[in-house]
């Protein structure tokens, strides 16, 4: 795992954020290496990887979720009048988008 995975929740989660969600976020989940040929039937080992990526440096069309931070996912959680203490542990944007699934109802716990 890099570095830059230990900030983001993992790849199994993020994948069910609904798209136009997180839109803006600066890190994406995305296919490495950034080209796969369009017209090749098979994945080359190593080809198609799935990394965490600026959203900036990457093809549009490979990414494949958003992977925002915890900063991102709280500014994301607009429920007004709800204190929401963020939990602390070994991954907080883990933590952080379950309970943003769960407010608006998409999944995870509370």
């Amino acid at each position: 795992m890099s570095e830059i995975e230990k900030l983001v929740p993992p790849y199994e989660l993020c994948k069910t954020i609904p798209r136009g969600e997180f839109t803006d976020s600066v890190f994406v989940w995305a296919r490495y290496p950034e080209y796969i040929p369009c017209e090749s039937n098979t994945i080359p080992d190593g080809l198609g990887e799935k990394v965490v990526m600026l959203r900036r440096d990457c093809l549009e069309n490979n990414i494949i979720a958003p992977a925002p931070t915890i900063q991102e996912i709280w500014d994301g959680i607009e429920i007004k009048g709800l204190c929401i203490i963020p939990e602390t542990g070994k991954n907080m944007a883990k933590n952080g988008l379950m309970k943003w699934l769960y407010f608006y109802g998409i999944k995870g716990d509370r």
